[in-house]
């Protein structure tokens, strides 16, 4: 089953017809939101089918910045953390997958590359923060890690992170835009953000026998600059 029509639900259309497996990519997608009815919403759509779907693989995608001490108090982070806790409490079949920055086909305007390439377009100043990193995956990557833990039904009952090894720097990523699109961007630089380590140990093997290696990040934005 799949419950979601969004970026990454498109992606996992094939679990429509399977019966063992829920995929719940319904849940929201942008970090910056504090609307109580949306994080309402998400809660009562996850509690009934955690209840309809007993028994099943329940799998959920939740947020790698849960970590990030800069972000982690946000109403956003709050509601993926307390997400996770009704799955744990209500479910003893489920994968709580961690995910960073996903970039596809598509995808909310709210996400940084697409906030990013939206003010060099139309040339429209934003700040910068000078410290700040993102982990910037492939949605097709993520779906191939993903459906490999689900079909050897390895990492049951856990939460893992579903990311590259390394980093972007915000200004790497912003130089690289404004190669592609050869526009440069109007920002003001601010001494704020971190750089948040994320633990991918878990899959490191995965992504091995599945021969993934994490690509530039010029590479990515190119695949998916005109989506």
């Amino acid at each position: 089953m799949l419950i979601g029509n969004g970026m990454l639900a498109s992606y996992f259309e094939n679990y429509l017809s399977n019966n063992g497996v829920l995929i719940f990519a319904s849940g929201v997608s942008n970090s910056s939101q504090i609307d109580e009815k949306e994080f309402a919403r998400e809660r009562k759509l996850l509690e009934k089918n955690l209840k309809d779907n007993n028994g099943k693989l329940f799998v959920y995608f939740s947020s790698c910045s849960i970590e990030d001490s800069e972000l982690k108090d946000t109403p956003y982070h709050i509601h993926k953390k307390n997400m996770e806790q009704v799955i744990k409490n209500n479910s003893n079949n489920y994968l709580i997958l961690r995910l960073p920055n996903v970039v596809g086909n598509g995808g909310s305007k709210s996400t940084i590359i697409n906030f990013l390439i939206n003010k060099v377009r139309n040339g429209q100043k934003f700040e910068l923060w000078k410290n700040a990193t993102r982990n910037i995956i492939d949605v097709e990557d993520v779906y191939k890690i993903v459906s490999h833990i689900i079909e050897n039904r390895i990492f049951n009952n856990t939460t893992i992170n579903i990311a590259y090894g390394q980093n972007n720097k915000i200004s790497d990523i912003l130089k690289s835009i404004e190669k592609i699109f050869d526009k440069k961007a109007l920002y003001t630089l601010v001494d704020k953000g971190i750089d948040l380590k994320i633990d991918n140990e878990k899959i490191k093997t995965i992504m091995t026998d599945l021969s993934i290696a994490q690509p530039t990040i010029t590479k990515i934005l190119k695949k998916y600059k005109d989506q």
